[in-house]
């Protein structure tokens, strides 16, 4: 038997904006190899189940390699100097793993991470030590053993016919400019454009569409994703990385591009601040995000910022809008608050808002201003 050992870090920064995202959704750390395949570690702040919600969890990938491989793995944290902690280690894991495959565990309750010494300056550093084993083969398959398979090049040679425009059989008309594209690989990806180019009532000679109120660099990153099942990070600022977001989310929704739809909550969440929450609270009632919806309230109780949030531009559209968000927010409060008069406080605060915002309109509307 043949034994190969590495090891990699994942280092977290900003631990107390990850842990918004929920349950399932992950930071990957860059590839690593060890034994012939190339790994990656997985960290879910939010747990990688709905049974884990309250632990951290830490996972390991096979991202590339043979179709099977058999591991020993263990995660450990380190301190500021990179050395082990030898009471923040999990137990020592053995697993077959296929082509693709995640291995995720429970590593420790979130309560207790908080609490304790690992964290630091809201950061922390993951270590994951791998041990692929390999057995001896006993029926002449050595030379078979020595060719490692290829990697899965799908994304890339989807997203080189896109560029290239081979083959494509749709042309789209998008703000003065025009896109080729393929019919069957959009389809696969929504049920609106497979009922606009597959549906009964579809005429047999469709080869071009004109596509309303988006803008190209949208339409654009958008066929992107369905390609290549990336969004790319070109934006120049922070805010014009927020505003490509919002607007490939509302696209998302409205080809109902689901993954995409998940993956641009999970980039708005993570990019969260305070002149940003009544946006992304007014997006997530308009187009049904769930999760961003609760990342939102999560994020102005534990952070205690409503009375900053209430002073952006942002909150009078919220309440222009969405006006039942008022309570949404106020239960939310209630519900991570003990303190009575606390609560009765901001209820009362929260119904004044609304009185004021119901007799601003109506003197508007009196004076012919609305």
């Amino acid at each position: 038997m043949e034994v190969a050992t590495g090891s990699h870090q994942l280092k977290i920064t900003n631990y107390s904006q990850t842990k918004l995202i929920g349950f399932g959704m992950h930071f990957a750390s860059g590839p690593f190899s060890v034994g012939g395949c190339t790994w990656a570690i997985h960290y879910y702040p939010g747990g990688a189940k709905k049974f884990h919600e309250s632990y951290i969890s830490l996972g390991l990938s096979l991202c590339h390699g043979p179709k099977t491989a058999n591991v020993l793995f263990k995660f450990t944290l380190l301190d500021c100097n990179e050395t082990p902690l030898k009471d923040a280690e999990s137990k020592l894991f053995l697993q077959t793993f296929s082509l693709s495959d995640v291995w995720a565990v429970k590593f420790m309750k979130k309560e207790m991470f908080e609490a304790s010494d690992y964290l630091k300056g809201d950061s922390f550093i993951i270590h994951c030590m791998v041990t692929v084993l390999k057995y001896s083969q006993t029926r002449g398959t050595d030379i078979a053993r020595s060719i490692i398979e290829p990697q899965c090049e799908l994304r890339q040679q989807l997203g080189h016919l896109l560029a290239t425009g081979l083959g494509s059989d749709i042309t789209f008309e998008v703000d003065g400019q025009t896109f080729r594209a393929h019919k069957l690989v959009l389809a696969a990806s929504s049920s609106v454009f497979r009922d606009q180019f597959f549906g009964p009532m579809t005429g047999k000679d469709m080869n071009q569409v004109r596509i309303e109120e988006i803008e190209a660099t949208v339409f654009k990153a958008m066929l992107n994703f369905i390609y290549t099942d990336m969004i790319s990070d070109d934006a120049s600022s922070s805010e014009e990385s927020w505003w490509k977001h919002q607007q490939l989310l509302v696209v998302a929704d409205r080809f109902r591009l689901d993954r995409m739809k998940l993956t641009c909550e999970f980039l708005l969440c993570r990019d969260l601040d305070v002149d940003r929450l009544s946006s992304a609270l007014v997006l997530a009632e308009q187009h049904n995000c769930k999760q961003l919806k609760a990342a939102s309230l999560k994020y102005i109780t534990s952070q205690r910022i409503l009375i900053p949030v209430m002073a952006t531009d942002g909150f009078k559209h919220l309440i222009a809008s969405c006006p039942w968000m008022l309570q949404e927010i106020n239960a939310s409060y209630s519900h991570e608050t003990t303190n009575d008069e606390i609560r009765f406080g901001l209820s009362t605060l929260l119904l004044a808002l609304c009185v004021l915002w119901i007799v601003a309109m109506y003197f508007a509307l009196l004076f012919g201003k609305v």
